[in-house]
């Protein structure tokens, strides 16, 4: 209590955060509840809806955040080295990473649906790292490094193919 409101409220949240990612990674969006996110976060149902409509809304911020926190920190590394190849490279291995280290937010982000709005979304963030993965194709099939013209499909493939096996595994 002696936090600033501003300090605390964000704390609040994060703390909810975390817990509705761990609720929905092991019981999926049909049978969680916001009595089991606020019972894990131990706040009250009163500090969930300060912060949140419903379910629907923080799965969304689950997702939104888990993805582009993965994002950021993955294309943030992979601007700073110049070569193609080893931007590919380093690419699957930090996404490969990003999943193996933070599985309930892998798991809620490409496998927990809330309705036909997720499907959407979950486009959105698979084109994201598709395009990291294109044009660092391009590139080195500009530089002679690949002899293949890439094309979106292809690297679509790859990307949602990292994604499978990862989950898998």
């Amino acid at each position: 209590r002696a936090q600033p409101t501003k300090e605390r409220k964000a704390e609040q949240r994060d703390a909810l955060l975390v817990a509705a990612t761990q609720v929905f990674a092991k019981s999926g969006f049909a049978r969680a509840s916001v009595e089991a996110i606020v019972k894990r976060a131990r706040m009250s149902r009163r500090t969930f809806y300060e912060h949140f409509t419903d379910l629907r809304d923080v799965l969304r911020h689950v997702h939104d955040r888990a993805a582009n926190l993965a994002f950021t920190l993955i294309s943030g590394q992979l601007a700073q080295i110049a070569d193609p190849l080893e931007r590919i490279r380093t690419g699957i291995g930090l996404y490969l990473t990003a999943i193996a280290q933070n599985p309930d937010a892998a798991r809620v982000v490409f496998r927990v649906a809330a309705g036909p709005e997720h499907e959407p979304r979950h486009q959105k963030e698979s084109e994201r790292y598709t395009k990291l993965l294109l044009d660092s194709m391009k590139e080195a099939h500009r530089k002679k490094l690949i002899a293949r013209v890439p094309d979106e499909t292809t690297a679509y493939a790859v990307s949602t193919g990292i994604e499978a096996v990862a989950l898998r595994f």
